[in-house]
């Protein structure tokens, strides 16, 4: 996943910096989203997602003092693990009548 974020990334200079950053918030980052999601695989979603968000506005963010860096990491963490868990909760009330298998077989005999 690093190398997908840094391949968004053209400085050499600013892939050290991302790497960094990424090496710092990645457990930080994962423990937001696993204890909004409650599921491990939702989780390294999350964590990807945040990631590669972090390094498409990386020139925007690499200036930011710590603290508004570190603020602006786990909103963004947060809102993605929140999108994704909206998104299940969507596909989980969806459901599908193309399946026959929702339809009583007429051959079916009731007791």
């Amino acid at each position: 996943m690093l190398g997908v974020c840094m391949a968004l990334i053209d400085d050499e200079k600013d892939k050290k910096a991302f790497e960094k950053l990424y090496n710092k918030y990645k457990n930080k980052v994962h423990a937001i989203s696993l204890n909004i999601l409650k599921n491990e695989q939702l989780a390294e979603e999350s964590t990807s997602d945040t990631f590669l968000s972090l390094a498409k506005c990386f020139q925007k963010i690499k200036h930011l003092e710590y603290h508004k860096l570190d603020y602006y990491i786990v909103i963004t963490s947060r809102n993605m693990a929140k999108n994704i868990s909206k998104k299940e909760k969507e596909n989980l009330m969806t459901v599908s009548y193309d399946d026959d298998s929702y339809f009583v077989n007429e051959n079916m005999s009731c007791y």
